[in-house]
């Protein structure tokens, strides 16, 4: 194989993953399960809240959520549901 078929595959699987990502994110109930599934690596809540909606920003080119704030009236509207 050479560098070039290398390359091709390694994007081909960031691809893969990003839209598979892409595709949890895109809906409320697969944004929060992302972030509860991060959260034990950060040491706060809105750490980890930042880092999903900046991922999100990076993969759809818009916040999901304006403020923490409205973030977790969002989740907690969720999970009375």
């Amino acid at each position: 194989m050479n560098n070039q078929n290398a390359a091709d595959n390694y994007r081909n699987k960031i691809l893969a993953q990003s839209a598979e990502l892409m595709q949890q994110l895109a809906t409320n109930s697969g944004f929060f399960k992302y972030y509860y599934k991060v959260l034990p690596n950060f040491k706060s809540q809105q750490a980890a809240f930042i880092i999903v909606n900046q991922l999100y920003y990076l993969l759809f080119g818009e916040e999901k959520y304006n403020s923490f704030d409205g973030f977790r009236k969002a989740k907690n509207r969720d999970l009375k549901n």
